[in-house]
């Protein structure tokens, strides 16, 4: 009696971590690899304890399980639960429109730009991508291109360049 006693538990042990794996941490994790390992040692000690026969029919009745469960996991929305739902409408940049901004104009560099910072011109914000590497905080910089919402600028070396 302990024989079916263990199998069945390791085989339902099996099945309870191959479902935790699908619809609770996807991906290949421990879990999934506890529910085959379960798995997989019910059905060796059916082989062992019981036989090929009965071995067989434990093999296909667990398989038929699995499957069963995952096509019902399918058919009863339970993957809609864990789905994200939301829409995001926020868009980058829409805080300044990008055609207060001009080709040449300066600013200064309000965090430093390791490419990607914020600089201020004439008062505005706005987030730009050093074209010629990292920038420090407080330096002033030209706007070399705007490619659609993009902003390239560059260190000003002197005021007179």
């Amino acid at each position: 009696m302990i024989e079916w006693l263990t199998v069945i538990f390791l085989l339902l042990l099996g099945v309870v971590f191959l479902l935790g794996e699908m619809f609770f941490i996807p991906g290949i994790t421990i879990a999934g690899l506890f529910g085959v390992a379960f798995s997989g040692a019910g059905i060796y000690l059916s082989y062992s304890y019981f036989g090929s026969e009965v071995g067989n029919m434990l093999f296909f009745i667990s398989l038929l399980i699995n499957v069963i469960a995952f096509f019902y996991s399918f058919k009863s929305g339970l993957w809609k639960k864990f789905a994200l739902n939301k829409v995001i409408n926020s868009r980058v940049n829409e805080e300044e429109p990008i055609y207060l901004l001009d080709e040449g104009d300066v600013g200064i560099a309000t965090t430093t730009l390791r490419p990607m910072g914020m600089i201020e011109v004439n008062g505005h914000k706005f987030e730009v991508s050093s074209d010629t590497g990292m920038i420090d905080v407080g330096k002033p910089v030209k706007i070399v291109r705007i490619e659609g919402r993009k902003i390239l600028v560059e260190e000003i070396k002197s005021l007179t360049s």
